[in-house]
């Protein structure tokens, strides 16, 4: 019956409307065009408002608005039948006003028709009302079969957190399929408070960390038709070749917005960090965090054994790229009163103590942060002591999710099986701390000691509690999930707060989320043991050589052959081992901007070139899409001037754009970074004779390393790849020269030691260079150089060292 009124209701529209109208006012198009006298004569009679004029006027708005109605409808069986051609934007008002008029006549044809065909209620259910200003909750997949996976126009909106790079188009294309309903999304949103305080007014300008409401995924432009729950319309935009599973109904972001997701910092203030996960991290912790990252790439260096180049350095997860990076400008920019303390201590931010149990929807949150924090706590000067802690295996799932199944532990995260084994552990642990401390003078507070489980029954209770009051002046402390005595319960919201009591105003607590906390403890991992827990994505660097099975097809770079008239009188020469810099400027002129300069460092990580967005990713990472696009070209063209003035002014040369791409131009720019990467390549494939030269060439360029006087965000990875390669340089022809000249070995060697203080595989060849002079002192001296060394990032040498030396100074 429905579709029979709507069919009847689309007919007496097109056809009834303009036939009625024929005969009751007459065809609206005159049949000669009035002149402009004409005009004035009629507007000025007395008697212009009639009846009759007044009959006229409505009968012609109702002709204007017909024709819209069919033209707007045919501009949309178009798009249709040829999805893939531009469409002409359509002025909002009139798309609302045809579809407002179109939508309700269908609508009341319909719902009338329901409304004859529809059986005898015995009372009629409430409607649901649904307020304009109310975050809605996440949809739940539903557990009726008969209810389609096709979204209607009554579904409700759902919550969006804006991530940088983020624009109305954009959103509107990703989730509901067409750019052109970015309006529908900001007349959602218009005047809606957001968590800064401010509220969208312009619709070119939307702020990282905003939620916005996202209407429901059918088009606004097209003419609904309510179905009964067994029945389902077909929409009428283009559809894919298969339909979707109800998992895959709602529209899904394109694979360029999913890469703008990823965690980052949505706000700082005097208190902490909050990342766009959800997480908030106070300065204490995000100063502990930022320590172990630098940990990681200690720990990466220490690996490094000279035999694996070609596997580059890979940035630690985003969680601890977003911190390690406001904690750097924070250290920048506040040099003078720093909100990351110099000396951070994790457990600071931490302020429970004794036993407190975690209720509300907090609770697992802070619960991640407070083990993040624990095991994070390094070694004193004074004891042998670390953060510890103890924990169930389901209390770990609780907090970390699937990832714990497969985390286990180590020397510093024990993992029972159940909360009686737990308490056990937690026995164990206290009675070697106590045995510890006694044979210790050092008055510092030992390291903490967390114990942490869901709460136990009333028969364990007693046990965990004398465990506990033993145990406190030995640095255990218990968090438990779930209530325990009215006086230890904390209840805590979603974003750390805890309401104070007695009138005390309200603290807040770190807060991790599941991926944060994953993140976090898997770096901690790798910083404490050397153990990576997965393989990241790789840096895009040019590798250093080629795979080992493919040396032999390795060939210097290509040189373009340019005619003598193009040919510059001299190349410029970009420095960017040790401090970055332009040699050899000579003509006046602007000097080189620091950003410009960053840039050029940059296009030397990136021989192949990057895009202008890709640039400005990386240099304006806070500014606005547009703006940092306009300062890329900016600094671009002022290091092109800083060029010329090196070298000979030159339209098409220093920087060039090819493919969208700006590169630095090999014909005209020499780098020493690409230098050092030709001669180590080189190198592979060399006889011995012309080898040993390629590699002293590069030992004497690898002096210093990547931008070493600059803090650039991105350059860690690079920095870590280059050290590498001059790593690689000084082994292989330490190894050369061991043979041949033990001391010009030895002294490489020191030098190579200094630049990479963490790397073992230096260590072992210093020694065998050591020995071969026959002395073997200073291979001990070598020895307790590294352990000092490692007792930085809280590590010792590894045993295959130690017992090397020994067999050299036993010899």
């Amino acid at each position: 019956m429905r579709t029979v009124g709507a069919a009847l209701t689309f007919a007496v529209w097109l056809v009834g409307i303009p036939v009625a109208l024929a005969l009751v006012a007459g065809w609206p198009v005159p049949s000669t065009l009035p002149t402009g006298r004409e005009i004035l004569d009629a507007l000025s009679q007395p008697d212009l408002l009639t009846e009759q004029n007044f009959l006229k006027t409505a009968a012609g708005l109702v002709w204007l608005m017909w024709g819209l109605s069919v033209a707007y409808t045919a501009y949309v069986l178009a798009a249709v039948a040829r999805p893939r051609q531009r469409r002409i934007p359509v002025p909002r008002l009139v798309r609302r006003v045809v579809t407002g008029l179109v939508g309700s006549i269908s609508v009341a044809a319909t719902g009338q028709a329901a409304a004859i065909a529809a059986p005898a209620v015995t009372a009629p259910a409430a409607p649901e009302l649904e307020l304009p200003n109310q975050v809605a909750a996440e949809p739940q997949p539903s557990t009726d079969p008969a209810a389609g996976s096709t979204p209607t126009a009554q579904s409700s909106p759902t919550p969006y957190r804006v991530v940088r790079g983020d624009t109305l188009w954009d959103l509107a294309e990703d989730r509901l399929g067409d750019g052109q309903r970015w309006d529908d999304i900001y007349d959602l949103n218009k005047g809606r408070r957001q968590p800064d305080g401010q509220a969208l007014r312009d619709p070119d300008l939307i702020q990282p960390g905003w939620r916005l409401m996202i209407p429901s995924a059918p088009a606004e432009d097209v003419t609904p038709t309510p179905t009964s729950p067994k029945e389902s319309t077909e929409d009428p935009r283009p559809t894919p070749p298969e339909p979707p599973t109800p998992a895959q109904a709602a529209p899904t972001p394109s694979a360029h917005a999913e890469a703008r997701r990823d965690v980052h910092v949505t706000r700082t203030d005097d208190e902490g960090v909050e990342l766009s996960d959800g997480s908030w991290i106070p300065w204490t912790l995000v100063g502990g965090l930022a320590t172990v990252t630098a940990a990681v790439w200690a720990q990466r260096r220490r690996r490094y054994s000279g035999k694996d180049a070609e596997n580059l350095p890979t940035m630690p997860a985003p969680a601890l790229v977003a911190i390690d990076r406001v904690a750097a400008r924070d250290r920048k920019q506040h040099s003078d009163d720093r909100r990351v303390p110099a000396d951070s201590s994790a457990t600071s931010s931490m302020p429970l103590s004794g036993v407190s149990a975690l209720v509300g929807d907090g609770g697992l949150g802070v619960a991640r942060s407070a083990l993040v924090a624990t095991l994070a706590v390094a070694s004193t000067d004074h004891t042998e002591l670390r953060g510890e802690v103890v924990t169930d295996r389901a209390s770990l799932v609780a907090m970390l999710g699937p990832a714990a199944g497969v985390l286990g532990g180590w020397a510093r995260l024990h993992v029972a099986a159940d909360v009686y084994e737990a308490a056990g552990i937690l026995e164990t642990r206290l009675l070697h701390r106590a045995r510890i401390l006694e044979s210790q003078t050092s008055e510092e507070p030992p390291p903490p000691l967390l114990f942490i489980c869901a709460a136990p029954q009333q028969p364990d209770r007693g046990r965990l509690s004398a465990i506990l009051d033993q145990g406190r002046p030995l640095g255990a402390s218990a968090l438990l999930l779930g209530e325990w005595s009215a006086d230890e319960t904390i209840t805590v919201s979603s974003d750390g707060t805890v309401r104070g009591s007695d009138g005390r105003p309200p603290s807040r607590l770190a807060v991790l989320t599941v991926r944060a906390a994953n993140e976090a403890i898997n770096a901690l991992r790798e910083a404490q043991t050397g153990e990576t827990a997965g393989a990241p994505a790789s840096v895009d660097l040019v590798p250093l050589v080629a795979p080992r099975a493919l040396e032999a097809a390795t060939a210097a770079p290509a040189i373009v052959a340019v005619s003598a008239a193009d040919q510059p009188a001299a190349k410029a020469r970009l420095r960017v081992l040790g401090s970055p810099g332009i040699d050899d400027i000579t003509e006046p002129g602007r000097p080189l901007r620091a950003k410009a300069l960053e840039v050029a460092v940059l296009l030397a990580c990136h021989p192949d070139g990057l895009t202008t967005r890709d640039i400005g990713e990386h240099v304006e990472p806070d500014a606005k899409l547009k703006q940092a696009d306009e300062r890329v070209h900016t600094n671009v063209s002022n290091l092109r001037q800083v060029f010329g003035r090196a070298a000979g002014k030159r339209s098409d040369a220093y920087v060039v754009r090819t493919s969208g791409r700006y590169r630095l131009d090999r014909v005209s720019v020499d780098v020493d970074l690409w230098e050092l990467r030709d001669l180590l390549r080189n190198a592979a494939t060399a006889n011995h004779g012309k080898r040993r030269r390629l590699l002293e060439a590069a030992c004497e360029l690898y002096t210093e390393p990547l931008a070493a006087s600059s803090l650039y965000d991105w350059i860690q990875p690079h920095r870590e790849a280059v050290r590498r390669w001059g790593t690689e340089a000084h082994l292989q022809l330490g190894e050369l020269l061991l043979a041949e000249d033990p001391a010009a070995a030895s002294a490489l060697l020191d030098k190579a030691i200094k630049l990479d203080r963490f790397n073992e595989a230096l260590y072992r060849l210093a020694m065998r260079a050591r020995h071969a002079l026959n002395d073997t002192d200073s291979v001990d001296t070598l020895l307790r150089a590294l352990a000092r060394a490692l007792a930085e990032i809280d590590a010792k040498p590894a045993q295959e060292i130690t017992q090397l030396a020994r067999q050299l100074q036993a010899r």
